[in-house]
C-alpha cells in the first residue's frame, strides 16, 4: 500500500534499542504498537509542555514517525526553545540532513550545555559516529563543538 502524506515528513528510528528509546521519549506506550496500527503520540518538554504531535507506525523492528513539515518553522519562530531544536535536529538527521541538524545542536549546546541531561551533545555524538571519523561533516562539527566547550 502506498499513501501520499502532503506536508508531512517521515523519520525512521531503528536499531536494537529503538523501542526502548521511543518508550522513554513519547506520551503513549510504544510497546503496545504493532505493525497493523498507527499510534498518535506527543513529544513533550521535561516540564510536560507539548512540543510536537505525530503519528508512529511500526515496521518490523523499526518505527516511522510522521510529523508536519512546519516543524522547522516552529523553531524559527521560537529560536530559544531548546526542546524544539532537538526535535528538529532529530528530524533533520533522520532525513539525511546532518549538517543542518548539527547547526541546531551546536546552537543548543552553546546556549545551555547541560540542558535536558546534555541531550543535544549526546545526539551530536551519535551523528558524528554515524558520519564516521573522517567525514568532513564530523571533522567540522567536532571542531565547532570543541570551540564551544573549551572557549
Amino acid at each position: 500500500m502506498r499513501i501520499l502524506l502532503k506536508n508531512r515528513s517521515l523519520l525512521k528510528i531503528s536499531g536494537n534499542d529503538a523501542e526502548e528509546f521511543l518508550q522513554n521519549q513519547f506520551t503513549n506506550d510504544i510497546k503496545k504498537l504493532d505493525s497493523k496500527n498507527v499510534q498518535f503520540n506527543a513529544y513533550c518538554q521535561h516540564q510536560g509542555k507539548v512540543i510536537a504531535f505525530f503519528w508512529v507506525v511500526r515496521m518490523d523492528e523499526d518505527f516511522l514517525l510522521s510529523f508536519p513539515d512546519d516543524l522547522l518553522a516552529k523553531v524559527k519562530a521560537n529560536p530559544e526553545n531548546l526542546d524544539m531544536r532537538l526535535t528538529a535536529a532529530k528530524a533533520l538527521a533522520g532525513s539525511g540532513r546532518n549538517e543542518e541538524a548539527i547547526e541546531h545542536l551546536l546552537y543548543s549546546i552553546a546556549k545551555n550545555r547541560s540542558y535536558n541531561n546534555e541531550a543535544a551533545r549526546l545526539f551530536l555524538l551519535t551523528i558524528f559516529e554515524a558520519e564516521g571519523a573522517t567525514s568532513e561533516i564530523s571533522i567540522n562539527g567536532r571542531r565547532a563543538l570543541s570551540s564551544i566547550l573549551f572557549a
